[in-house]
């Protein structure tokens, strides 16, 4: 899991964070730049590795993410 501290998500634009373009704060006085991709990006990635993605309003008004992979069965260890 990954968590902020920052202004947080509003809760009823969770279900849109990870759709290609979307942005929580939109206009020309935005506070924040990008395109809105990198969330999607993540959620592809995570996708294809058969795990899952959510977010989460913090009451302490960040935002965690949470990423779930599943199990290889073993675990390598550098020498």
């Amino acid at each position: 899991s990954v968590a902020d501290t920052g202004d947080g998500v509003d809760e009823a634009v969770l279900p849109r964070l990870f759709d290609p373009f979307f942005q929580a704060s939109s206009g020309s006085r935005r506070k924040y730049r990008g395109v809105g991709l990198g969330l999607t990006a993540v959620r592809q990635l995570v996708d294809r590795l058969g795990g899952s993605i959510r977010a989460e309003a913090r009451s302490d008004g960040g935002t965690q993410f949470l990423v779930t992979l599943p199990s290889t069965g073993s675990v390598e260890r550098a020498a």
